[in-house]
């Protein structure tokens, strides 16, 4: 083992999920040009140096706590009815809207500059979202609820999230299940079952 496995490996598990939550929680409050490794220092309680032995750079942190952050929050949703899908996968998705924003507008412009983080935004959240909102289209397909995928599945990522995340701003409106439900009824279905082939 050489010196800097070493030094790595004397911080443990746990601690470092706290380093990385440290990291998110900042990322969210100032954004990812205003965040420090002395901002998360201070948050995670340990010193610069400790981030320092662990992350060579502050781009590096961040994709560890992008990459740390797991499976979107509704991968298992089946509940087999395609309307009944989308008004669960709404209502968790909103539950963490007011961070997820805030973590959104931190990164948006750090990905545009950064392959590294770019990639693993995609990988962490986007790549699993998009296949598990096929995995809903082509439920409802198998079951006779659409006749064929409709060529609208390939925008339904951005119609879901987009509303989660610029409704509010837009509008001014909570996230309630009246919101979310009018979305669902009023832009998403109507899309979905407007055109298959």
């Amino acid at each position: 083992m050489n010196v800097d496995s070493q030094r790595r490996s004397r911080i443990s598990a746990e601690r470092e999920g706290e380093f990385l939550a440290a990291v998110l929680l900042c990322l969210g409050d100032v954004g990812y040009d205003s965040l420090s490794m002395d901002l998360v220092a201070e948050k995670a309680q340990c010193s610069k140096a400790t981030l320092y032995r662990r992350w060579s750079s502050k781009a590096d942190m961040v994709v560890a706590a992008i990459e740390s952050v797991g499976p979107p929050p509704f991968v298992d949703i089946d509940t087999g009815d395609l309307r009944s899908d989308l008004v669960e996968l709404m209502r968790r998705v909103s539950e963490g809207a007011d961070h997820d924003t805030r973590f959104a507008a931190a990164i948006h412009h750090a990905v545009m500059v950064d392959e590294q983080l770019a990639a693993a935004v995609r990988r962490t959240f986007l790549e699993p979202e998009a296949r598990f909102l096929e995995s809903v289209v082509m439920r409802a397909v198998d079951r006779g609820e659409l006749s064929s995928r409709p060529r609208s599945a390939d925008f339904l990522q951005y119609m879901v999230f987009s509303a989660i995340m610029t409704g509010p701003l837009t509008d001014a409106k909570p996230l309630d299940s009246e919101y979310r439900t009018r979305i669902i009824d009023e832009v998403i279905l109507p899309s979905l079952r407007s055109t298959t082939e």
